[in-house]
C-alpha cells in the first residue's frame, strides 16, 4: 500500500490549531503572571507546544522537525530566553551572569 509508514494528519498539525494555541498561551501568561517580568523559561524538550529548536511533528511517529513549539515561539516573541531540561549548565550560567538573577540577599 505504499512506501513506508503512513503519516496521520491530526489536529496537532494544522495551522488553525497552532493559532488557537498561541492565543491561549497569551491568555494564560497574562492570567498567571500579569505583573511579572519573565526573563527566561525552562520548557519540555521536543514538545509540539514547548519544544525549543526541535519538536515532534505532531503525527505521533516520533519524527522530529526543526522549529519551536507554539508556546515556545510565543515566549521567544516576548524576548524570553528559552531552555529545556537538557540545558542545565547553560541555565546555571545564565542565572549567574544575568544581573537580575544574582543573589542579593
Amino acid at each position: 500500500m505504499g512506501n513506508g509508514p503512513r503519516k496521520r494528519k491530526t489536529k496537532w498539525s494544522t495551522p488553525l490549531f497552532f493559532k488557537r494555541c498561541k492565543i491561549k498561551a497569551n491568555e494564560r501568561i497574562s492570567l498567571l503572571c500579569p505583573n511579572e517580568k519573565i526573563s527566561f523559561a525552562i520548557l519540555k524538550a521536543n514538545s509540539p507546544s514547548c519544544g525549543v529548536g526541535e519538536i515532534y511533528d505532531g503525527t505521533f511517529s516520533k519524527v522530529l522537525k526543526k522549529g519551536d513549539g507554539v508556546f515556545a515561539a510565543f515566549l521567544r516573541q516576548k524576548n524570553i530566553k528559552l531552555f529545556t531540561e537538557y540545558n542545565i549548565n547553560q541555565i546555571k550560567k545564565y542565572i549567574c551572569t544575568t544581573p537580575n538573577h544574582s543573589n542579593t540577599s
